[in-house]
């Protein structure tokens, strides 16, 4: 595979647009406690369709986080082009926005706090890491065999 500044260009916006995609969709049509999900639904008068499955549950409560925080590296990595300060600022984003939710324990903000969403970010962020790093890899190996 080569990777042509245009390819590149292509391979990271569909990193960042596919799974906030995803993620949207979880929200709008699983998810009943979340405020996008609701305001999206309201305004287009349709009702959530939550399965009854295990992994249904586990995309709903871990699977946008995951989501989230991959798109959030690519989406930092494609402004910075420095994968050690997109971890970085990834990883510092992950952590404030689940402080924030420290505001669930005090019922200010609806939710369930859970220390679990901030260690799915973590694993995400080291993936979507790990992925641009193998990218990277297989760049410059075609850059040297056109040398």
């Amino acid at each position: 595979m080569n990777f042509t500044p245009k390819n590149n260009r292509i391979f990271l916006v569909c990193n960042i647009l596919i799974p906030l995609t995803i993620g949207a969709y979880i929200y709008i049509f699983w998810d009943s406690d979340s405020y996008f999900g609701n305001f999206v639904r309201s305004i287009l008068s349709i009702s959530n369709t939550i399965p009854n499955s295990n992994i249904a549950q586990i995309m709903r409560n871990w699977g946008c986080d995951f989501l989230y925080a991959y798109a959030l590296l690519f989406a930092l990595y494609a402004s910075t082009r420095a994968i050690c300060v997109s971890i970085c600022y990834a990883t510092v984003c992950s952590v404030g926005l689940e402080l924030l939710q420290l505001l669930e324990i005090e019922h200010l903000k609806c939710g369930t706090f859970d220390i679990v969403d901030i260690i799915v970010e973590i694993i995400a962020i080291c993936f979507a890491a790990a992925l641009i790093g193998f990218c990277n890899h297989i760049k410059k190996k075609d850059w040297r065999k056109k040398q």
